[in-house]
């Protein structure tokens, strides 16, 4: 669990933090940005300074000069590059993977949810104020807090394409605006080379079958329902409030059979597919060059109902997807995999992460809207309005502010922050670099080392270096996992005493009862160590055998472990693991170097419990044996 929590909290987080100090924001090097005109009298960004070619950017011909901040100087008289340094500094550091200038920027978004229902579609709003972060491309671990995009996402995603992304923009849109027909032609095209329809199933409760799918002989069960009298629809199996009834399938016509026989031509036949069917799908490509909307989709089914076969083609009207398989492609998705990059153009908008808990309140990938924030224009503040699309959702592990970050692109959030009205924080806060290492368990030294440089360069004044467990909002869970950890450790070394003490129990009683031919075997010429020998075989023996049925039995209780978490869970009437604390994965993952220890130390503490009755057998005096016998 504690590895599990660790790996999250660094992916977002990074394993070690760098970040400005008030003495670097009181240097001339950071002022000297806000009266330069070539900066557009902004400060600027880590990533700017490291972009910047000067690194004094006043004009002494246009701009003012400024006296009160301290210059930092080179020995060579130069103004010193203070970030420069430092990344230099960070790129020469063994066991660094790679660096990171994360910027934090403050705004609103607001969501239009758009949904299908039965007879309509119908849209409502969400709206937040959220920070947002910058997406950083190159962390690989990132993607271990992703959430994978499950068949519901899908299924609004695929209804989105066919919607205009500006209406978004709007305070009340309309939800019906179609987009042009070859830009959705791309969309759609887009959609397809990156996943592969299996399997579709009716939309609503109940699906026309089209007669190209019926069979052409055969026969089966259904429930008919009428109204005011008259036959209404047939529905494949059984129907609360359905009359049973037998349909057979003929050449030309369907006929059903009730109190009284009626035939319908193949194409007239009122045949209705419940929900619950799965259907083997398979999308006919041709219809992507001609479809101008979802329904003109062509996908080939079939499916067996009630020993007949049902096959042929059919258009994606009242239809969805119910599995899909990810297909390798060069173009770039939509929504995010494995932590690439977010997808952004001009008819989409900037593809957005979203903390997991949106989703919980019902936000889809594929939800549009924008993100707002606010511009300095000649005579007040206007609203800027950016357009966006959820592109995916994320773990944010237990940070007290991780459901209020959204992970943006950079040039958003740069965009964002350079606005001249923006929301006000913490500076230390909204920008610095982000190290994530190869070694977890190096991070403090290499944060030593860093700190020892730093020092060399006289930068120790101006900026902060924080491990992942230096965090503030951390202490009280590493307070908790040291407990939890001496607990653990209490209670193995109690069971371990317990176990050691029914083998040294378990040969004892061995021995008592083989005490005759243990005189036996002394009257025959054994020495102490060949008993010693026997009985801490004999130990060594129960511990193997122990070890052997203990990781069997863990190995079976680890895969079925889902299945006892819903039964405890049902007893109780709560959930027996949060998966956002423990990990959904790591409950059921087995260490092998745990099973190693088992299967090593096992058999040597039994071999080490087994010799005090060992010697106690060596000990026998054969004759007392023999005499009392």
């Amino acid at each position: 669990m504690e590895r599990n929590w660790k790996e999250k909290l660094t992916a977002l987080n990074s394993p070690l933090r760098i970040t400005p100090t008030q003495a670097y924001f009181d240097t001339y090097y950071y002022q000297s940005d806000l009266v330069a005109h070539e900066s557009n009298y902004m400060t600027k960004t880590f990533a700017q300074k490291l972009e910047s070619d000067k690194t004094d950017p006043i004009d002494s011909d246009v701009d003012e000069p400024i006296v009160r901040f301290e210059k930092i100087l080179n020995p060579d008289g130069n103004i010193k590059d203070l970030i420069k340094e430092l990344h230099t500094i960070l790129k020469q550091q063994k066991g660094i993977e790679h660096i990171n200038d994360f910027e934090v920027a403050g705004g609103s978004m607001r969501l239009r949810l758009v949904r299908d229902t039965q007879f309509d579609r119908m849209q409502s709003f969400m709206s937040a104020v959220p920070y947002f972060f910058g997406f950083d491309t190159k962390n690989t671990q990132f993607a271990k807090t992703l959430c994978a995009p499950d068949v519901e996402d899908m299924n609004h995603l695929l209804s989105m394409l066919e919607l205009k992304t500006q209406t978004a923009l709007e305070n009340s849109p309309s939800f019906d605006e179609r987009v042009e027909t070859p830009l959705y032609k791309e969309r759609l095209l887009n959609f397809f080379s990156h996943i592969e329809v299996t399997h579709l199933k009716p939309k609503f409760h109940i699906w026309k079958v089209p007669n190209a799918l019926f069979p052409k002989t055969g026969a089966m069960q259904a429930s008919a329902i009428y109204y005011n009298g008259n036959l209404h629809k047939v529905v494949l199996g059984k129907v609360e409030g359905g009359r049973p009834v037998r349909i057979e399938f003929l050449e030309d016509r369907v006929r059903i059979r009730d109190d009284q026989t009626l035939e319908f031509l193949r194409e007239n036949a009122p045949i209705y597919l419940p929900s619950c069917t799965t259907m083997n799908a398979k999308i006919i490509e041709d219809s992507l060059s001609f479809a101008m909307q979802n329904s003109d989709l062509i996908f080939h089914v079939n499916f067996s109902y009630q020993g007949c076969s049902f096959e042929g083609n059919v258009s994606f009207f009242q239809l969805q997807i119910v599995t899909f398989e990810n297909k390798s492609s060069t173009t770039h998705p939509f929504w995010v995999t494995k932590g690439k990059n977010l997808y952004r153009d001009g008819t989409f908008g900037y593809g957005v992460l979203l903390p997991k808990m949106y989703k919980k309140k019902g936000v889809l990938i594929g939800d549009m809207g924008y993100l707002g924030y606010s511009s300095l224009q000649m005579t007040n503040a206007q609203e800027q309005r950016m357009p966006i699309f959820v592109a995916g959702f994320y773990e944010p592990g237990l940070s007290p502010i991780a459901n209020k970050v959204v992970l943006a692109d950079k040039k958003l959030v740069t965009l964002i922050n350079s606005s001249a009205v923006h929301y006000d924080f913490d500076k230390s806060f909204g920008n610095g670099f982000m190290v994530f290492v190869n070694d977890l368990d190096e991070v403090d030294h290499i944060k030593a080392s860093l700190e020892k440089n730093l020092q060399k360069q006289h930068l120790e004044h101006f900026f902060k270096l924080e491990t992942y467990k230096e965090f503030e909002f951390v202490q009280s869970f590493f307070k908790q996992f040291q407990s939890d950890r001496q607990l653990v450790a209490f209670v193995a070394v109690f069971i371990l005493l317990v176990a050691c003490s029914n083998v040294i129990s378990f040969l004892i009683l061995l021995v008592n009862s083989k005490k005759k031919e243990i005189g036996v075997l002394r009257a025959m010429g054994a020495d102490q160590k060949s008993i010693v020998m026997i009985f801490c075989l004999c130990g060594v023996i129960i511990g193997v055998l122990s070890s052997l049925i203990g990781s069997i039995a863990a190995v079976f209780t680890l895969n079925h472990l889902e299945s006892l978490i819903h039964f405890f869970g049902f007893l109780q009437q709560n959930p027996a693991f949060d998966s956002e604390l423990y990990g959904a994965a790591s409950l059921t993952n087995l260490s092998q170097m745990a099973l190693l220890y088992v299967l090593v130390l096992t058999p040597v503490l039994s071999l080490i419990a087994s010799f005090i009755p060992a010697y106690k057998a060596s000990k026998i005096n054969p004759c007392d044996i023999l005499r009392s016998e």
